[in-house]
């Protein structure tokens, strides 16, 4: 016996079996039209998986505004990502389980976030570093009683240079104008 064809020799047809396969076919990809929205939702945030394993693209620890541009930008992927759909989502034929997802991307822009922040502090505590001792060895070196009339001079000279170029822009840039 053979499906296909007939005892005669002519090749059977199965127009209600190929009719149905065609309707199933339909169900089915109809069937996967809300889980793929699902997925080109999530899609839309997956630079957060890319930029979790290497250096944040662009972050220039120095440049304190655009670092919490990125960060609020990060929180933000991340408070979107939680609201995007919920955890579990029922479809025809199938149900979505979506909280790893969401964990995983969430997580991903919380951990950003916190990697510029923590760049931006480890930068400023750098500088605040350098800056301290530069003070101090500027403070030590006018605290030093002068030996003769050539370090005195040169002392003063000294404390020209820091008052043109420390104190003044100092001072301009702490004006009560500016403060206020």
């Amino acid at each position: 016996f053979d499906p296909l064809w007939d005892p005669d020799g002519n090749k059977r047809s199965y127009a209600l079996l190929d009719n149905a396969r065609a309707v199933t076919a339909k169900v089915v990809e109809l069937c996967f039209v809300g889980p793929e929205e699902i997925l080109n939702k999530f899609q839309a945030y997956e630079y957060l998986l890319m930029e979790s394993g290497s250096d944040i693209e662009g972050l220039d620890p120095m440049d304190v505004d655009g670092t919490r541009e990125k960060t609020a930008a990060y929180r933000k992927a991340g408070w979107e990502i939680e609201r995007l759909v919920t955890n579990h989502i029922d479809f025809p034929l199938l149900q979505l389980q979506c909280d790893h997802i969401i964990s995983e991307l969430s997580s991903a822009a919380y951990s950003l976030a916190d990697r510029c922040l923590t760049a931006m502090a480890e930068c400023i505590q750098d500088r605040a570093g350098t800056i301290l001792h530069e003070w101090e060895s500027t403070f030590d070196r006018i605290k030093h009683k002068p030996e003769d009339e050539v370090e005195l001079a040169d002392l003063k000279d000294f404390m020209e240079v820091v008052k043109k170029t420390v104190c003044k822009p100092l001072e301009a840039r702490t004006d009560r104008k500016s403060v206020v």
